[in-house]
């Protein structure tokens, strides 16, 4: 009985499609849990793009995120502070602009060059603090790695060798079923 390569690609196909959707979703708990969402920009940039078997082509998954989020996943973020602003080393002020926005700027109880409660704009306070921020986390450079990527995406792998390797199973059965009935009659 000849081998149908489209009937295994749909198979591999199929298998692939669930398979990344899992992972997908396993990754987004993984970040939560690993507490790296403030702004929720790195969470809706996951994404996955499966390109499925056809004729000589093999199926890909190809997931998808934004670029801090690897850098998070490493021991550290952020290289030595040199006194440069320009430099490698430097914590992405908008970032922490944002943060602040989200979380309220009344939750702060200091402003870089102002005295309590003389804030003369929302705007300006804002911008100061997260340079405060970004110029104090530069030179602390104590951030730790927060695996939420490697060791998630890794660990799917196997699962996805024994989902396919059981559906390879079941179709070489189903095809040895129907090649025996054939000969049977």
């Amino acid at each position: 009985m000849p081998i149908d390569v489209d009937n295994n690609n749909a198979i591999i196909n199929e298998v692939l499609e669930e398979w990344s959707q899992l992972s997908l979703a396993q990754l987004m708990t993984s970040l939560d849990a690993a507490g790296l969402e403030l702004t929720e920009d790195l969470m809706n940039s996951l994404r996955v793009e499966v390109r499925k078997a056809a004729a000589g082509e093999l199926a890909k998954a190809n997931f998808y995120f934004r670029m801090h989020g690897r850098f998070k996943d490493m021991r550290t973020v952020y290289g030595s502070y040199s006194g440069s602003w320009r430099q490698k080393g430097f914590a992405p002020v908008q970032v922490m602009e944002d943060f602040i926005k989200k979380v309220g700027l009344e939750k702060f109880k200091y402003i870089p060059g102002y005295k309590m409660g003389n804030i003369p704009s929302e705007n300006i306070a804002v911008r100061r603090l997260a340079w405060g921020i970004a110029i104090g986390r530069a030179k602390k450079n104590t951030i730790k790695a927060k695996k939420w990527y490697a060791k998630t995406f890794y660990s799917q792998i196997t699962p996805l060798m024994e989902k396919l390797g059981a559906a390879a199973r079941e179709r070489t059965a189903a095809q040895i079923k129907e090649g025996l009935e054939n000969d049977t009659k």
